[in-house]
């Protein structure tokens, strides 16, 4: 359990560090938002005063003040316009934090060739309800905290200037609201981040299953995965009723609380109006002063009520950045426990693996042990068995798999490049899959890029899902050509060549012939003898 705590709280810090950084970014326009908020609730003041000023100036004169109406109507229309503008710079606020933890995000899977940045269900569910979450918290939350803060010590500044007694009732009455809503919070935190893991889980669960359809009809396992699903849509239901009864729950009580807060401030201006009493401040209540403090009264807890409902978006944004963090911060370890144990440089441009060891969970270990040199200029093919770790010692030289034991070398570059058996291709034209390994990439070089790969296609050419709009063959030599578009001097191959007719492997074969210049290290995956035939190095165990 005091783990369980433990976890629970660096979790909770790790999401408002996150929170706080993001803010830090944003903080130009929150600072204008929450100025905005701060002359809007001048104005409510001054409209406040100035209408109950006319009230009672045209029933004490007989008549009607328009000089009084012009004012309070001048001072409602700039509150009505500022509150509209607070309310235009909140939504650009949002939207603008959102797009920056997108950006994180795509950040932490740069490189699409990489395990790290291969697109999945889950991490495109942290793209969008996830980062949704944070819209409320910067847009609203934030800006509402400072409103809840001016707006009431405003008021009651106020009040107290007319009447100190109707103040301390305001003052009395409102920490309640502050107090409640904290201890709200922390209960919906963990059902938002609950509802959260929830989705995640679900959209998980419903692409793999629709992925694997045909399997599943194969094996007669449709029923089944038809109950995983409504399992799934219950525990998604019962996460929605846990938040909304939170939600509604904890509005009501704080709406109750301030009812009574406004109810005994109107109980006493009208006693005092009415001449009960005859002590302190209700002694010389006038009409313009219990006007001023009974207009004022909803006013001061209305910021505090809004900023309860917001603070639901503070809980969400609370899970959601939770979530967002750790994804990054488990890519960025990844990344140093790589740049730290596999990514040293060697000085001679050369590569050098020495006792690599790695396993899978529940297996038997695929490497043990395993040590390699090769030469700057050399071609090694990788042609053992099936299984016996081929594929596995290529993610971990690029960097997909983490390093259990030994060291890897590499050269001093700024890449590697991979062609995997299955290269991941994004929708989208042939020209901007091509610009995922070189953004500044011209149309000159992603045409020679082309013809070096033996494709002949047009740049413009669109792309579906997957790669869907070209043969396998060519969704190959489209990865091939990005190894002519951005070469480097570790160049890695996972059976390129599996799978393929004769012409279409020829036209591969060709393509890496060509990229083998004497000075780049050429690690290839593959059983094809006319690949082999290529090799300085052949490799038939990894054992």
């Amino acid at each position: 359990m005091a783990t369980d705590n433990q976890g629970a709280h660096g979790g909770g810090v790790l999401a408002k560090t996150y929170l706080r950084n993001l803010q830090g970014e944003v903080s130009k326009q929150l600072l204008l938002t929450r100025g905005l908020g701060g002359l809007h609730a001048l104005m409510l003041v001054a409209s406040v005063v100035l209408l109950a000023w006319w009230v009672s100036a045209s029933i004490d004169q007989a008549a009607l003040r328009w000089d009084l109406l012009s004012y309070a109507a001048l001072a409602m229309a700039a509150r009505v316009w500022l509150n509209a503008q607070a309310a235009s710079f909140a939504q650009h606020l949002g939207e603008h934090a959102e797009e920056l933890a997108r950006a994180r995000l795509a950040a932490s899977w740069a490189r699409p060739e990489s395990g790290a940045a291969q697109a999945n269900t889950e991490r495109a569910t942290l793209m969008i309800e996830p980062v949704a979450q944070l819209y409320g918290y910067y847009a609203r939350f934030l800006p509402q905290l400072s409103n809840a803060l001016i707006t009431p010590l405003l008021i009651a500044a106020v009040v107290f200037y007319f009447d100190w007694i109707a103040a301390l009732f305001l003052i009395a009455a409102a920490p309640i609201i502050p107090v409640f809503m904290v201890l709200v919070g922390m209960g919906a935190a963990r059902l938002n981040e609950r509802h959260l893991a929830t989705t995640q889980r679900i959209a998980g669960l419903f692409v793999d299953r629709v992925r694997h359809l045909t399997n599943l009809q194969l094996f007669k396992a449709t029923g089944l995965a038809s109950r995983d699903i409504d399992e799934a849509s219950q525990q998604m239901r019962e996460a929605n009723m846990a938040t909304l009864r939170v939600a509604f729950l904890s509005s009501a009580v704080l709406e109750f609380f301030a009812a009574i807060a406004i109810a005994a401030v109107a109980i006493y201006v009208g006693f005092a109006l009415l001449g009960f009493y005859d002590w302190g401040p209700a002694a010389q209540m006038n009409l313009m002063t219990g006007l001023t403090v009974l207009l004022l009264a909803p006013e001061f807890f209305q910021p505090l009520r809004t900023l309860s409902a917001h603070y639901h978006d503070r809980a969400a944004a609370l899970a959601a950045a939770g979530l967002l963090a750790r994804e990054q911060r488990v890519s960025a370890a990844n990344d140093h426990a790589q740049q730290k144990s596999q990514r040293s440089a060697t000085l001679n441009g050369g590569v050098r693996l020495e006792n690599v060891s790695f396993g899978y969970p529940r297996a038997k270990a695929t490497l043990d042990g395993f040590k390699l040199t090769i030469a700057p200029g050399q071609v090694v093919v990788l042609n053992g068995p099936s299984g016996c770790g081929k594929s596995t010692l290529l993610k971990l030289i690029s960097g997909q798999l983490q390093l259990q034991q030994g060291h890897i070398s590499l050269p001093d570059m700024g890449h590697i490049a991979y062609m995997a058996q299955q290269p991941y291709l994004q929708s989208g034209t042939i020209a901007s899959n091509l610009r995922l390994v070189r953004a500044d990439a011209t149309d000159e070089d992603m045409s020679a890029a082309l013809r070096q790969a033996q494709l002949t296609v047009d740049l413009d050419h669109h792309l579906l899902e997957q790669g869907q709009g070209l043969s396998g063959g060519e969704q190959r030599r489209l990865a091939l050509a990005r190894m002519f578009l951005h070469p480097s001097s570790l160049m890695l191959f996972d059976e390129p060549t599996a799978g393929l007719d004769a012409a279409t492997a020829d036209a591969v074969i060709s393509g890496i012939e060509k990229l083998n210049d004497g000075q780049r290290v050429l690690l290839i995956a593959s059983h094809d003898p006319k690949l082999q035939s290529l090799a300085d190095i052949t490799i038939g165990t990894l054992q």
